[in-house]
């Protein structure tokens, strides 16, 4: 292309050294020929030959040409051969050939002087198409921002009429107020773009009128315009003197307009005034094209299936919806939408199908035109939400009938658990007192086991029931290992079986037993579900945790096919307790859905979904982490990791029967509302030899401290009694004295436990029945750690 472009550049060279010779030649040929011939012959004719060739190098050289030419002329009848015609014959013929100079010269530069015009028109129309060209390619690329592409038309705009500054502006009705939203401006002469606030529709004599008439409104000086009267201010502020203000054809206040502006007068000339109605359009059609293509994309976004069709079936459009479904529901792979087989006789109509298990819901709309709207939905998934919804709300009645029965339990088992209490504590002091292997010990020692095997019954109750607050203490995570091993041998079959590995130290965590049992036990059998019909192998093990494991899984973010659960706390040692399998792994897309609550993949009859979702639970109860490695084809490996309590170091429990342990001289008010109890308690307390009184009234207990804060050490209250609940009087004493120890005791509250008593102030929480010996064993601990 270079080449061929200095190739033509040099071919016009040699041609315009030809053409310039031959002027050269022939200006000297003419005058040697008007000066030799003798007077008569020529007389300074045929010169406008040779000025018709100078018209090659413009109209410079044509009006050189002309002026040599006329100084040749007149100084040839000076030094031309006379031939005797008079001098004045002379003179009027050299005065014709000056004529025919002037005229042949005035004609050249008519015709460079069009030839000028036409080839700048030809160069504006050139650079109009270009821009528009350039706008129409680089508006309507879609993928590039909105905001680039309007960027784009202004900035075109403005170099091709070569103004100041070119906007697009919209018009709007903002509460009921006509309005121009100026959307973008580029100002040529600062090289930014910028916007302005919305202002008000130009409410000008005439000019709504006029652009709504011709698509376009242009002011030379905008002062002196009655058109732009109200606009002054705004047009000093933006130095703007002349201005065209393009709409699109079919003018639409909807559309975008476009706005061209020079700082000073301007004479607006039709094609200037054409490029910007043009311009316009191209700026209506990419708005158009942005809309309807948002549109489009809103309508593939939606789950619900939409195509357009003709009368005769023909399909006009089809969103992504459709396409799927016709896939799924259709025939011909696709290719046929799926459709009553009735025609459409009214103006809309509803039909259902149904195919291989799968209903489907057509809506057709006849619209203008004569073509026809359809909408299809899968309701396959909403009516099994309505036929579930139906079985939910019997479960629904269910739970609450198994409401109100665990309410029921609990009141009971208050009730029931004070009675117990009271028998187990006089029980016991005839079994301590009556002769050993006497029928009456015998007798007494027969009540404690039906009294203790009536408080197993109260607990499965309230376990039953639900209605139990769970209680977290320190656990081997050892011990719960060898608990599962039995319970998951029963899972095991021919084809799956369970590994495990424990370490030889204790791990010692801080939680629920029952809980913990459960989540082993539910990851055993979410392992080997995953494994069942492909055979392999279930790993649990457990370790200390490695902390530049955690470090790394704390830091940096979880792969494409992890997920973690969770945070890790700094400055806490963690250990782990891992399930792994070798089978076929989690596809990516349900990774993020596995814990939620009913979601499955073995079918509603094999499972109910809610297995990971309790592991889930218990995870964020017990404040562990949780890490999940599943990439597809290599298995899945379930990691939590759980803070550990107190070091390495399990609580060692109090013993029950060392008597050294269990003694005691502090004074001690019992306060229960159930005589028998409150008696059983404070007669067991002064075996112990702690100095125990009781009353049965906590307003009574609380005025008793008021008056002598110093006459007890230790306060031992129940927690539901008429007046005043425990958790009530405990802070009362607490704010009295200080120092004073609280054990506070409940049947049942499903709102109460050790937790929730902590934070009323008590130092130790039992659940009842519980015997003067259990709450002296930890009590003797409290008192060994405060002295």
């Amino acid at each position: 292309m270079i080449a061929s472009r200095q190739g033509s550049a040099t071919r016009v060279r040699a041609m315009d050294i030809a053409v310039g010779a031959f002027l050269a030649a022939g200006f000297i040929a003419m005058f040697v020929c008007d000066t030799s011939l003798p007077r008569g012959y020529m007389d300074g004719l045929g010169y406008g030959a040779v000025i018709a060739l100078s018209s090659r190098f413009g109209t410079r050289a044509v009006i050189a040409s002309a002026a040599l030419a006329s100084i040749l002329v007149l100084s040839g009848a000076i030094v031309g051969i006379d031939a005797g015609i008079t001098v004045l014959g002379t003179w009027i013929n050299r005065a014709f050939a000056i004529l025919e100079i002037a005229v042949v010269t005035g004609v050249l530069l008519h015709r460079l002087e069009l030839t000028q015009y036409i080839e700048a028109r030809n160069r504006d129309a050139r650079k109009f198409q270009n821009a528009l060209t350039d706008a129409v390619r680089e508006g309507l690329q879609s993928e590039k921002p909105i905001v680039e592409r309007i960027h784009r038309v202004t900035e075109l705009g403005a170099e091709a009429l070569q103004a100041d500054m070119c906007a697009v502006i919209k018009a709007s009705a903002v509460n009921g107020l006509a309005t121009v939203k100026v959307i973008d401006v580029w100002d040529i002469r600062k090289g930014v773009h910028f916007s302005v606030p919305d202002i008000q529709m130009d409410t000008s004599p005439g000019y709504k009128e006029l652009l709504e008439r011709q698509q376009y409104v242009c002011s030379e000086d905008v002062a002196k315009s009655p058109l732009h009267v109200a606009r002054q201010e705004l047009h000093r502020r933006l130095g703007i003197c002349a201005a065209l203000t393009a709409a699109p054809m079919g003018y639409d206040r909807g559309l975008p307009m476009l706005v061209f502006a020079y700082g000073g007068v301007h004479h607006w000339t039709e094609d200037e005034i054409a490029f910007g109605r043009s311009l316009a359009n191209v700026v209506a059609i990419q708005s158009t094209a942005i809309r309807a293509d948002q549109m489009l994309r809103t309508l593939d976004l939606i789950g619900i299936g939409v195509y357009v069709s003709s009368p005769i079936g023909e399909i006009r459009y089809s969103n992504r919806a459709a396409v799927d479904l016709a896939r799924e529901f259709g025939s011909n792979d696709g290719a046929e939408f799926p459709a009553p087989d009735e025609p459409l006789l009214a103006d809309q109509d509803v039909h259902t199908l149904a195919r291989a298990g799968r209903e489907l819901e057509i809506s057709r709309l006849r619209v203008p035109g004569g073509e026809i709207l359809t909408s299809m939905s899968d309701v396959t998934e909403r009516n099994s939400a309505l036929a579930e919804r139906r079985r939910l709300e019997a479960r629904l009645q269910q739970a609450s009938k198994m409401e109100a029965i665990g309410q029921l339990a609990g009141g009971v088992a208050h009730d029931f658990n004070n009675i117990l209490g009271s028998i187990l504590g006089f029980a016991g002091f005839l079994a301590e007192d009556l002769p050993a292997g006497s029928p009456s010990q015998n007798h007494a020692l027969r009540i404690l086991r039906a009294a203790r095997r009536g408080s197993q019954l109260v607990e499965q109750t309230l376990a039953f029931a639900n209605t139990q607050a769970v209680d977290f203490t320190n656990i081997n995570l050892n011990d719960l290992l060898e608990q599962g091993q039995e319970a998951l041998g029963d899972l095991a079959s021919t084809d799956v079986q369970f590994v495990m590995h424990k370490p030889p130290c204790p791990l010692i965590v801080k939680g629920n037993a029952v809980q913990i049992g459960q989540l082993i036990t539910n990851l055993g059998k979410n392992a080997r579900d995953a494994l069942e019909g492909m055979g392999g192998h279930v790993v649990i093990s457990a370790a200390l945790a490695d902390s530049a494991e955690i470090e790394r899984l704390h830091k940096g973010p979880p792969g494409p096919d992890e997920r973690l659960v969770g945070d890790f706390e700094h400055d806490r040692q963690y250990c782990l307790l891992r399930v792994a399998d070798d089978g076929p792994g989690i596809e990516a897309g349900l990774l993020d859905r596995i814990f939620e609550p009913f979601f499955t993949t073995k079918g509603r009859h094999r499972g109910t979904g809610l297995g990971l979702a309790v592991v889930h639970g218990v995870v964020k109860s017990h404040r562990a982490v949780m890490h999940v490695r599943a990439p597809v084809g290599k298995g899945a490996v379930f990691t939590i990791y759980f803070p550990l309590a107190l070091g390495l170091q399990a609580a060692a429990p109090a013993s029950v029967t060392d008597d050294q342990n269990l003694k005691g001289s502090e004074r001690v008010l019992v306060v229960d509302d159930e005589p028998d109890v409150a008696d059983a308690l404070t007669i067991g307390l002064e075996r112990l030899g702690y100095r125990a009184v009781s009353v049965n009234d906590p307003v009574e207990a609380l005025a008793a401290i008021t008056e002598d804060p110093e006459a007890f050490d230790v306060l031992i209250t129940d927690e539901l009694m008429p007046g005043m609940r425990g958790m009530e009087l405990i802070p009362a004493t607490k704010r009295i004295k200080p120092d004073l120890k609280t054990v506070l005791c409940t049947g049942h509250s499903a709102n109460t436990n050790k937790y929730t008593a902590q934070l009323a102030g008590a130092d130790l929480f039992f659940y009842k029945p519980v015997s003067a010996a259990e709450i002296s064993a930890r009590l003797r601990q409290v008192l060994a750690r405060t002295k």
